[in-house]
């Protein structure tokens, strides 16, 4: 269930998420039927009342009006929860409210030209009048409510913007007229006036549906993407699939109910509330249910309708306090209402023209049936959500924009939009997820687990929990005095048009994307310290109080170096030791008018593809303040921790605190063959070729030309179905070592051993498997270690090795990895179970040094593949050009750590090693060696 937020009341609060135990619409969001029978009454006392209080403004003083606002406060009181001076004048269908009430609503509107006479006694009625309404009971928040009473909400704004005779005020008058314009242009009187009822309708029919659809319909208010979108104080969109159709009535899905709760909860809202830690108000509420508008005689018919609509309803709420400066669509304005270009731009400048006090907020219900090739609907579909995102970033890049919320809710699974929405930016409510909200059952974690892994505020106001065995393996393998274990993201860059202020613009957007993800993933401000109250270590993070807490942070974490030096030079010879996560800017004169940024970070923080994401993250925001030259200051208070800060592997991914026997008995069964791989008398290693005292860890890289590359990777599928380029390297890998072995008088065996690196942020539980939460260490290594056997020549034997092999150990190497990677499924696999004791078993003992090596030196060479790195972070922008990217952590003593990626193009093979025991050439030639093997065994002429 979504807690109560700060600064909401519990009241608001009810309108959104309902009450256990009873059914969904009708515990959220009331019954309009009845509100409408019930409050006709109120309103004709309201009526006379409000005629009482004219007479009053003719024989008494302003003062008296207090007396007659308060009548009113007690006639419709608990009938009105909140008054919108944006609503704008809904029309409403009043046959069906009765005569009577259309009789009493054409009355008020009669005496609008008698109140005229009145004007400045009226403002200060009216001024009254909205005081005492903000008071009213929260319970009577309706639709129906909202749309009855609108014509007397737009008679008493008109009084007030009508209410002197100013120059300003007779131009916004005009400004009306533009708009009113504008709305007649683009849709009928007709269209306007049904569309204003469908929120009641759709209301209406929650008791149509059963209790499971009801249950689906609930569960997107549960889930944190959807708390996110609608707590942010920011521009954000989320894709909802509901995955719902077979409940659907018709065109009306379970997740339609969701969307006119939403919808309500929204207009209903108090415009005037201020509080810091509340989610921004609403203003402009902005909402289109597809599956009214799919028949022609309908009204807003298709995608054109909908944006028509929305344009529509932008002008009837458009504020009085915002200036309209349009600049209007060349084409003749007869043909905007089928030029689907001129409706979007319309949409945009009104959208970006409003100002932070005005923000807008867009839902969209059943886009999946706009998804359709036929009238040409996807094409006018996917400009609308074009038009959307494009409002979305102006509104996030310039400061005083204010924001834009859009939520696009689809009944089944959307194809094509999707693919226009980040990952994080989108929440899917499967079958499996919605059975665990109606039976209210989860994958339940043990409560001490909850209490130990879970992010908890303390009364000092620090955020603490404990850390899982992943987290501890990177503790215990920090070397002393040394910061941290680290991880390292690069990307090199150049800016793609001149500026003669270009470093000071590079440097200041690079430094407000950083205070940005610093606010998206406030991990990245935590640490690991012993908690000396019960002697355990866990994971602090201390909220920014201040402005200066916030410059403090950004200087110890955002260096800007100027080099003589390469980057790659300076990141070898020159990086300093750290503890937070930094960034660090390169300049070099060796690469001008290349730069080059260094994101690093603690290993227990994030992980290979992390580390990808938010470098990603960290462009796709500095092209954004670049471009615009804005600043970025970040949020104070800083609130709702709870949802930003990431967990630990065991709550992302559903770990249990003690597994069943058979998974205990599965894990002891693994760490026996292990030990078997592990027994061999000959394990392969590479022969240190360095004897230095001094720690220093260096990397080097080996490219591969794009041409080349390209005949690697179909090489390696005509090998057998499923192998991979990660599977010909490892087999590479392992033969190189073994050229390297010394020869003796007989042959004899060699065994290499590794463990596969796998991802786990796919099968995390959403939103952990997205990259909202890149700053988590979301990955494993391989309960099962693999083992290549393979023999060294005799002396005797002059053959040269015989790369032909390659194919063969690639297959062995594929069967592993099909054995060991998990599939996406309901059930959790067993490297995801497994993960905390594989950490646990690898980990050294307590009280050891883990970088102590043996005598000689044993040099173990893992491999990890990265995979795509375009596939995680765009190569370019508007603004930037990244040239090179890659990730690398750290080798374990006389370990040599390796790294398979591919940027552009190009596949990269790296290595990270201690200077200590290896050469920086005799490395590079090895991994030479390796790619030599590749091409050799493939078939592909590397020269």
């Amino acid at each position: 269930m979504v807690p109560v937020g700060r600064g909401m009341t519990p009241s608001s609060t009810k309108l959104i998420m309902g009450a256990g135990g009873k059914r969904f619409t009708k515990s959220i969001f009331g019954d309009p039927v009845a509100e409408i029978e019930r409050l006709l009454k109120p309103v004709e006392l309201a009526e006379k009342t409000l005629e009482r209080c004219r007479r009053d403004l003719n024989t008494k003083s302003i003062a008296n009006t207090e007396i007659g606002v308060s009548v009113i406060h007690e006639d419709i009181g608990h009938g009105v929860s909140s008054m919108k001076k944006e609503i704008g004048s809904l029309s409403v269908n009043i046959t069906t409210l009765g005569e009577s009430a259309g009789r009493s609503l054409v009355s008020l509107h009669e005496k609008a030209d008698s109140y005229q006479a009145k004007q400045d006694a009226m403002l200060t009625f009216q001024q009254d009048f909205f005081q005492q309404l903000k008071k009213s009971d929260a319970d009577a928040r309706s639709a129906s409510w909202a749309q009855f009473m609108t014509p007397l909400y737009t008679l008493i704004e008109d009084l007030r913007r009508t209410a002197n005779s100013h120059p300003a005020q007779k131009f916004i008058i005009a400004q009306r007229s533009i708009r009113q314009n504008i709305m007649e242009v683009i849709c009928s009187a007709d269209e306007r006036a049904s569309h204003a009822n469908e929120i009641v309708y759709i209301l209406q029919r929650h008791y149509d549906f059963g209790e499971k659809a009801l249950a689906q319909a609930q569960y997107l208010l549960q889930t944190p993407e959807f708390r996110r979108w609608f707590m942010s104080p920011y521009s954000e969109i989320l894709l909802v699939d509901g995955h719902c159709n077979d409940e659907s009535i018709g065109r009306l899905a379970p997740t339609s109910l969701t969307c006119a709760g939403i919808a309500r909860a929204m207009l209903g809202q108090d415009p005037n509330t201020g509080a810091a830690s509340q989610p921004e108000v609403p203003r402009l509420t902005l909402y289109f249910f597809i599956g009214e508008h799919m028949d022609y005689n309908s009204g807003y018919y298709g995608p054109n309708g909908l944006i028509r609509s929305f344009i529509a309803q932008i002008l009837r709420q458009w504020p009085v306090e915002e200036n309209m400066d349009l600049e209007m669509p060349g084409n003749d304005p007869s043909t905007w209402t089928s030029d689907m270009n001129s409706l979007c731009y319309l949409f945009e400048q009104l959208v970006c023209q409003l100002g932070p006090n005005f923000p807008v907020w867009c839902i969209v219900d059943g886009l999946s049936r706009f998804e359709t090739g036929l009238y040409g609907w996807l094409d006018d579909l996917t400009a609308i959500i074009g038009s959307f995102l494009f409002c979305k970033d102006k509104k996030s890049a310039f400061a005083g924009r204010g924001a834009i919320k859009v939520l696009l809710v689809s009944s089944d699974r959307s194809i094509r939009i999707r693919d226009m929405v980040e990952d994080q930016d989108r929440v899917d409510l499967r079958a499996g997820n919605i059975l665990l909200c109606i039976h209210q059952t989860t994958y339940t974690l043990s409560q001490s687990q909850m209490s130990q892994f879970a992010w908890r505020r303390s009364s000092q106001g620090v955020w603490e929990r404990g850390i899982d065995e992943c987290e501890n393996f990177y503790r215990l393998f920090t070397k002393n005095d040394h910061g941290c274990y680290p991880i390292t993201g690069c990307a090199s860059f150049q800016i793609k048009t001149p500026d003669v202020d270009q470093e000071h613009r590079v440097e200041k957007a690079l430094r407000n994307a950083w205070t940005l993800l610093r606010f998206k993933h406030p991990t990245l401000g935590s640490r690991m310290e012993l908690d000396n109250n019960d002697g355990r270590w866990k994971r602090f993070y201390t909220p920014f109080q201040t402005d200066e807490d916030v410059n403090c942070w950004l200087q110890s974490t955002f260096k800007t170096i100027d080099s003589g030096q390469s980057a790659l030079e300076w990141f070898n010879n020159s990086a300093p030791d750290f503890e937070l996560p930094t960034v660090y800017l390169v300049r070099s004169d060796h690469n001008a008018p290349c730069q080059t940024i260094f994101l690093r970070c603690p290993h227990d923080i994030t992980d290979g593809v992390g580390i990808l994401q938010l470098v990603d993250q960290l462009f796709t925001q500095a092209s954004l303040v670049y471009a615009q030259s804005t600043a970025y200051p970040y949020p104070l208070p800083d609130d709702e921790l709870d949802t930003r800060l990431s967990p630990s592997l065991r709550i992302a991914g559903s770990i249990p605190d003690s597994l069943s026997e058979a998974q205990m008995q599965r894990h002891e069964d693994i760490q026996s063959e292990n030990g078997a791989v592990y027994n061999h008398h000959a394990l392969l290693s590479l022969p240190p070729s360095s004897s230095s005292d001094t720690y220093q860890v260096q990397r080097v890289a080996v490219s591969v030309p794009k041409a080349v590359s390209s005949q690697i990777l179909a090489n390696c599928k005509a090998i057998a179905p499923g192998v991979s380029v990660t599977h010909v390297f490892t087999a590479a890998l392992a033969m190189a070592l073994r050229d390297l072995q010394p020869r003796k008088q007989g042959s004899y065996a060699v065994r290499y051993v590794n463990h596969a690196m796998i991802n786990l942020r796919p099968y995390c539980r959403p939103p952990y498997n997205s990259p909202a939460h890149a700053a988590a260490a979301y990955h494993t290594v391989s309960a099962q270690a693999l083992g290549i056997d393979l023999d060294v020549p005799a002396l005797a034997d002059d053959k040269e090795y015989e790369p032909s092999q390659l194919p063969l150990v690639a297959t062995q190497v594929r069967d592993f990895y099909n054995r060991v990677k998990p599939v996406l499924s309901q059930e959790a696999h067993e490297q995801n179970f497994l993960a905390p004791l594989t950490f646990k078993a690898l980990s050294p003992p307590p009280g050891s040094d883990p970088y102590v090596a043996s005598d000689p030196p044993f040099c173990p060479v893992a491999l990890s593949s990265i995979g795509n790195i375009s596939s995680i972070v765009s190569a370019a922008s508007d603004v930037f050009e990244l040239t090179n990217v890659w990730a690398a952590s750290q080798p374990i003593g006389a370990g040599v750590a390796t790294f398979l990626g591919c940027w552009d193009g190009n596949i990269e093979l790296s290595g990270v090693f201690n200077m200590q025991y290896h050469n920086r050439d005799y490395l590079e030639t090895f991994l030479e060696a390796v790619l030599s093997y590749v091409c050799q065994g493939l078939g592909v002429d590397s020269s």
